[in-house]
């Protein structure tokens, strides 16, 4: 076999394996949720009633029991009704207006977060950030409104 013959064949075959792990990485770069968490949650959030600013850190997080939260994979997650721990930390009553994360100012619509059939859920990612969305009160998850949200805004 001629050394050009032999230096193509190993050209085709390194051209072959290189693809492979490209498409091995590729995937589990879309598919981290897989992956054990890489970060507690940080429990914090920025808060605003009335023009003022407030935070919210664990023990804010600590006063509102834990609902059941699983990830589409399965694993539990740290989840805590939004109504509730708006009622633990500003009093009984409390409206969340607008959650705020990555995407912006997500706006929590008024009869929405009066509809007893939906429940307005915080839970902790894989990252350790915090996502808000709306669930069923038997805990199913619907799809994400706002990633890594940092602030939410409460009715005066």
């Amino acid at each position: 076999m001629s050394y050009h013959r032999r230096m193509w064949r190993a050209l085709v075959l390194l051209a072959i394996l290189g693809c492979g792990q490209s498409d091995q990485a590729q995937g589990a770069r879309k598919e981290d949720r897989d992956r054990p968490a890489e970060a507690p949650a940080l429990l914090t959030l920025d808060v605003v009633r009335a023009g003022k600013h407030t935070t919210w850190g664990p023990p804010a997080f600590a006063r509102t029991a834990k609902m059941q939260g699983t990830a589409s994979s399965g694993e539990a997650r740290d989840t805590w009704s939004l109504r509730e721990l708006a009622a633990a930390n500003a009093g009984a009553g409390a409206r969340v207006l607008s959650v705020t994360g990555k995407d912006g100012v997500r706006p929590i619509d008024p009869t929405a977060w009066a509809d007893a059939t939906k429940v307005p859920v915080l839970h902790a990612t894989r990252r350790g950030a915090l996502k808000f969305r709306w669930a069923s009160p038997a805990g199913a998850w619907g799809p994400a409104i706002a990633s890594d949200v940092t602030a939410i805004e409460i009715a005066p």
